[in-house]
């Protein structure tokens, strides 16, 4: 094994190590990592008194270059970003911006009301609302018996 994938093994653990850590404070969470070869948009996941609220920074993208679906559980948006620049490159002075394939899986460990959950994009902001289900109250006073 050569040294480049022994700090990539080492690199990993300690990736996962943070995802450990940070799994605990929300009930909504995402990957704070992608895997080689893939960029991760900058997202918040707010709460509101209705839900959640995800909001995705996808710059110059357009409607069809990606897709946000619901899958076993989970909040999916994936998509591509191309570089649309001129094809004659001659050197790069500076780069920061991410191009390629992207994917944000959120596990959604509440209740939600799938049917009304609503997404808007708008100048390079993708809005995702997911309404919580409300835990009903009890109708009843009911007596349990302990024994």
């Amino acid at each position: 094994m050569d040294i480049e994938e022994k700090i990539d093994r080492e690199i990993r653990k300690i990736q996962e190590e943070m995802e450990r850590f940070f799994h605990g404070f929300s009930p909504l969470r995402c990957s704070l990592f992608s895997e080689r070869g893939r960029w991760h948009p900058f997202t918040d996941i707010i709460r509101t008194s209705e839900g959640y609220l995800v909001k995705v920074e996808l710059a110059g993208l357009e409607d069809d270059d990606f897709e946000v679906i619901l899958d076993k559980g989970n909040l999916v948006i994936r998509g591509e970003r191309r570089d649309r620049s001129p094809q004659e490159k001659i050197a790069y002075h500076q780069m920061e911006i991410s191009y390629g394939p992207f994917e944000i899986i959120i596990p959604l460990e509440v209740q939600i009301r799938e049917k009304e959950i609503k997404a808007t994009y708008e100048r390079g902001i993708l809005e995702v609302f997911i309404p919580i289900k409300k835990r009903e109250e009890p109708t009843t006073t009911s007596r349990i018996e302990v024994e």
